[in-house]
């Protein structure tokens, strides 16, 4: 359910036992005392009873909120300090700016370089020359000091993340 720059989403749990939905405990009483017992069909592959499981059957239901924009998020698999890449399979078109929506802690960073097609970062486009991001933002540019547009012929970006989630980015 959209909502304003969030976003909702309602589901319900339950625990309990599956494929148990009272309790097999019936059957169980019937053949210890030599009693004779006659089970209830079937229902979609669950037993049924007549008698109620001891254990208790409890259901919530729940809603998860997000920032919309932010359901996914890569980050680095080990977390913390060590550092992490991805690169894009497209390139910038020359004049295109890069924008990131991302989310650092406070000693987190989000660093790109742009890469020509043998993954070599190139010249005034590295990650020394980047501004470093860092903060949380839906739409943050990133630039490279002394270079205000990308190289002509394209380039793809490499995300270097510490402590950080990308969320998104895009080309404009």
């Amino acid at each position: 359910i959209p909502d304003g720059n969030r976003v909702h989403y309602s589901f319900a749990g339950f625990a309990g036992i599956h494929g148990d939905v009272l309790s097999t405990e019936e059957a169980e009483v019937a053949a210890a005392t030599g009693r004779a017992h006659r089970p209830l069909p079937e229902l979609h592959g669950e037993v049924i009873s007549r008698t109620p499981s001891i254990l208790s059957f409890q259901g919530a239901l729940c809603r998860a909120t997000w920032k919309r924009g932010r359901l996914w998020g890569l980050t680095t698999a080990s977390g913390g300090r060590q550092e992490g890449t991805a690169v894009t399979s497209s390139a910038m078109r020359p004049g295109h700016q890069l924008l990131i929506n991302a989310c650092t802690s406070a000693d987190g960073s989000v660093t790109v370089e742009l890469v020509d097609k043998h993954d070599n970062p190139l010249p005034g486009f590295d990650r020394n020359t980047c501004q470093q991001f860092q903060g949380d933002s839906d739409l943050a540019e990133v630039v490279w000091k002394g270079n205000p547009a990308p190289p002509r012929g394209g380039a793809r970006a490499r995300f270097i993340l510490q402590n950080a989630r990308l969320y998104g980015f895009e080309f404009r």
